[in-house]
């Protein structure tokens, strides 16, 4: 198999892991304004599922759980 083509299929998992992972978020992130926070945290988890060292996702579903 080819090294390049390898890499390039490897980077096109990579981004579209982390775009459904953004997905997630952003789902968890619109319920969580609207108070929704059981939802908001069953987004996020989705989204860790995927990126478990997903930064932005750890201190918003703290919040939620606190609510």
């Amino acid at each position: 198999m080819d090294t390049d083509s390898t890499k390039n299929t490897h980077l096109e998992n990579v981004n579209k892991e982390n775009l459904q992972a953004r997905l997630w978020f952003d789902k968890g992130c619109e319920e969580s304004d609207k108070e929704n926070f059981v939802e908001a945290i069953a987004y996020y988890d989705k989204a860790l599922q995927i990126k478990l060292d997903y930064d932005e996702v750890w201190p918003r579903r703290g919040y939620a759980l606190h609510k």
